[in-house]
């Protein structure tokens, strides 16, 4: 219920952000093995809107054998490390704070998925001996945030903290004037 009314607040927000918008922009973000891409509107002196889809693919290393297999490895086998996938996608409002200075904020939701990797000696399951099973999934909705700087007339620094991923990332972006 808590996630339902933060989406409440956003929708008004970004419901009242029907003016034009003076600056965009249209960034592609990578950190680590997550990729983002996302539109952000900026409109002076007035509140304006951005949305954003991101995502963590992989898994863990070599064949998965989830369904097979459960969470736990085969018995004896030694739990190696454990990796995260997510896809989300996010949006809310933003302000131009200065000419070169823009600020967003808003809500994330995303479905994450932990996977675990187990090393097999005997190499039956796996030839490199190492094997995968989903040991967890869910749904996370959070706060998302970051700002842009605009470097010159036409690219864009940017920086995103989403919590509901639990993920950071910095992006490029280029910009258009309207």
């Amino acid at each position: 219920m808590k996630s339902v009314s933060w989406l409440a607040i956003v929708a008004v927000v970004v419901s009242g952000c029907n003016t034009p918008v003076m600056k965009s922009v249209k960034d592609l973000g990578v950190g680590g093995k997550t990729i983002s891409i996302g539109y952000t509107g900026y409109a002076e002196d007035r509140i304006s809107y951005f949305v954003s889809g991101e995502g963590k693919f992989g898994g863990g290393r070599g064949e998965d054998y989830t369904g097979i297999i459960g969470p736990g490895g085969f018995p004896g086998d030694p739990f190696i490390e454990s990796e995260n996938s997510y896809y989300g996608m996010s949006f809310g409002g933003t302000y131009l704070v200065k000419k070169r200075i823009g600020l967003f904020v808003g809500i994330g939701a995303g479905l994450t998925t932990e996977w675990c990797t187990y090393y097999d000696p005997s190499h039956i399951l796996d030839l490199s001996g190492y094997y995968h099973v989903e040991c967890d999934s869910g749904s996370e909705a959070g706060l998302v945030y970051g700002a842009h700087v605009f470097l010159n007339e036409k690219w864009v620094l940017g920086y995103e903290k989403n919590e509901a991923l639990d993920n950071a990332l910095w992006s490029i972006g280029l910009s258009e004037d309207f």
